[in-house]
This record gives structure tokens, C-alpha cells and sequence, in this order.
């Protein structure tokens, strides 16, 4: 069994107050914590690829809007002519945006080593589901290939007869045609009378 990466979906909320009110990516905050509803708190062997992907790149631009917040934070708190408690407030905004960003990068990471391992299984597991069918087709055919055996050996020794007498009857008719009658073939007999009978090669329906 694939192993669980266990990625929590709050990695997208633990973020401190200030960060919602501060940074310009508020909407990008609020959809994670959408995401982070009970029962879909973490990554379990259920989620597909698409599953995946798709929270991969919810996170990925969570982390972004967190790293854009962090440079935004840190040009405030670098300004020279803010005041002091301005500058502590703008540090820890700085601080906090930056682990933000860290925590997302991680978790973007990990999703996507989860999403290389899913893509993986689910292409082995089509790869085994189209053996599995052709598998089962050969063992149709094969079964009714047996079936059909004893039928198709009887052909076979027929035909093989018909055409050892067809080969008599063309050097009777080459040798004594003419004096006591031409014998048809027995095979080209049969191919007319099937040709007559059948209504999409000849005959009328």
C-alpha cells in the first residue's frame, strides 16, 4: 500500500490575525481554510491524482500570496521613517508571513512527492486492468477455439478429400469429357449452390 503523506490542510489557516488583516491575498487564505473542513483535514489513500493536483496548486498559491506578504512586510518593517510600534507590529507580520510561506513550501513539496506516487499507482493499476482484459479475451477465444476444434478438423479432412476428387474428376473430363459427359467438381458445385442461396452475394433474399 502507497503510503500516507498526512499533510494537514490547516497549514493554509495557522497563520497569525494580523497576516488576514495585512496581506492583499486574504481570498487565497480563505479558500484553504474551505479546503480544511472536517473529514478533509488530510490526505488519505483514497485521494486520486486529480485530488492531489488540484490541492497542490491551491497551496502553491497560498505560498505564494504568503512570500508576496512576507516582501511586503519586510519593506515596511525596513522603513526608516516608520515609528517604533509600527516597525515591531510590521517585524512580526514579516515573521509570521515568512513562516507561512516555509509551512506552504513544505507542504507544496510533500503533495507533490504524494502526486508522483498516486500518478504512478494509477498508471500501473490501468496497466493491469487492460492485461487483465485482453487476458480475458484470450481465454474466450480460446475456449471457443476448442470448442470449435472438432468441427474445424472435419472441414479440413472434407476439403482435403473434395479436392483429391476434384483433381480425379478434371483428368476424367480431360481423358473421357467428351465421350460419357463432364463431371462438375464437387467444390465448385458447392461454392455455386452457396453463392445462389446467399442473399448478399447473389441470390435474391
Amino acid at each position: 500500500m502507497t503510503p500516507t503523506v498526512g499533510l494537514s490542510l490547516n497549514y493554509c489557516t495557522n497563520v497569525h490575525p494580523r497576516f488576514h488583516r495585512r496581506t492583499t491575498a486574504p481570498k487565497k487564505q480563505e479558500n484553504c481554510g474551505a479546503l480544511a473542513r472536517p473529514g478533509a483535514g488530510r490526505l488519505t489513500d483514497g485521494a486520486t491524482a486529480a485530488d492531489v493536483g488540484r490541492l497542490l496548486a491551491e497551496v502553491e498559491a497560498a505560498a505564494n500570496a504568503a512570500g508576496t506578504a512576507a516582501q511586503e512586510a519586510q519593506t515596511r518593517a525596513l522603513d526608516l521613517l516608520l515609528p517604533r510600534d509600527a516597525v515591531t507590529v510590521a517585524r512580526r507580520e514579516m515573521d509570521d508571513a515568512s513562516f507561512m510561506r516555509d509551512r506552504l513550501s513544505e507542504a507544496a513539496r510533500r503533495l507533490g512527492e504524494r502526486l508522483n506516487e498516486l500518478r504512478a499507482l494509477e498508471k500501473a493499476r490501468a496497466q493491469r486492468a487492460e492485461h487483465e482484459r485482453v487476458q480475458a479475451e484470450r481465454d474466450r477465444l480460446a475456449a471457443e477455439m476448442e470448442r470449435m476444434g472438432e468441427p474445424i478438423a472435419e472441414i479440413a479432412r472434407l476439403v482435403a478429400e473434395i479436392d483429391a476428387c476434384d483433381r480425379e474428376i478434371r483428368n476424367l473430363n480431360a481423358t473421357t469429357g467428351l465421350a460419357l459427359g463432364y463431371i462438375r467438381p464437387a467444390l465448385a458445385g458447392w461454392v455455386k449452390a452457396q453463392i445462389t442461396r446467399s442473399p448478399t452475394i447473389g441470390g435474391s433474399s
